[in-house]
């Protein structure tokens, strides 16, 4: 399967949501971030057929999204970020009544349900409503949803948004077991997991990618200018003056403040080198606006 962007790009009015993309996306996990704003959602609602691009266009095994027309939407799963659950439904009502949405009979898609309950590891809360559950049984709940017709393409915008790290964890388990012959395209804010599941990443700038690969390869785009310092103070207060840098963090230590910065230029005195991470790829292309590392 292949899903390809080709010169895909929105616009409102002279505002550039989307500059053009070309890339192609075979089965595995694809994590795109950016601060707020960037055009993430954006992306997500084109690759979902929900808007129509400015221009460009999306092919699925070489064959133009348009001409599919409503069978696209058979072979993805979309959950937007603003998604929410029928509070009174039961889990199992949820997914059966999602099953028969998505055009499969009664008898299927109570099926379709219990088979998803156990794949997500809901089948304990299959009858209770689902205002009685924790935020990441929501979020299970709701990807569930969008798996109902077994899409090849899964759509997510910030998934893990709000989860305590025990929730998220099981999630990301959840998306990467997915990914063994689909595509998972997602949005977060979250750069560890990004580190943890994804294939690989698009930072996305001003509706530009800004940084693009595997995790080594956006890693390597900073190599040789990661430092830490121990600092003290007024050399504290003027580092990014002095040293034209992008503080990453400062950590308290006994005798100062330990920094790690990104610089192009040239380090300040006693700094030591140190090994990239993709939290540094974020600061060092937003200075950290919107990041969670989680």
């Amino acid at each position: 399967m292949q899903w390809r962007f080709e010169g895909l790009c929105k616009s409102y009015g002279d505002i550039k949501a989307l500059s053009p993309v070309t890339l192609d996306l075979t089965p595995g996990v694809y994590g795109l971030i950016g601060p707020n704003g960037a055009g993430k959602s954006t992306w997500m609602k084109l690759a979902a057929g929900l808007l129509k691009p400015t221009a460009g266009r999306i092919l699925l095994d070489g064959r133009d999204i348009r001409e599919y027309k409503e069978k696209y939407y058979e072979h993805i799963g979309y959950l937007p970020q603003s998604a929410g659950v029928y509070p009174n439904f039961t889990g199992a009502e949820f997914l059966t009544y999602f099953g028969r949405l998505k055009g499969l009979s009664y008898k299927a898609a109570r099926q379709s349900a219990a088979e998803l309950l156990e794949q997500f590891h809901l089948s304990d809360a299959a009858k209770r409503k689902t205002k009685t559950y924790s935020g990441g049984m929501r979020q299970r709940l709701l990807i569930a949803a969008a798996m109902t017709a077994r899409p090849d393409i899964l759509i997510l915008d910030e998934p893990t948004v709000g989860l305590d790290p025990k929730e998220r964890s099981t999630l990301l388990n959840l998306l990467s077991s997915l990914s063994g012959d689909r595509i998972v395209f997602y949005s977060t804010h979250i750069i560890r997991d990004l580190e943890r599941i994804a294939d690989r990443v698009f930072f996305l700038r001003r509706g530009e990618i800004a940084v693009q690969g595997s995790l080594q390869e956006a890693v390597a785009a900073l190599s040789g200018g990661v430092y830490t310092a121990l600092l003290e103070g007024e050399k504290l207060a003027r580092l990014e003056e002095e040293a034209a840098c992008q503080v990453i963090s400062v950590r308290r230590e006994d005798g100062g403040s330990l920094v790690r910065y990104y610089t192009e230029g040239q380090p300040l005195p006693g700094s030591r080198p140190a090994e990239p991470r993709l939290e540094d790829v974020y600061y060092a292309l937003f200075g950290g606006d919107g990041a969670e590392e989680g």
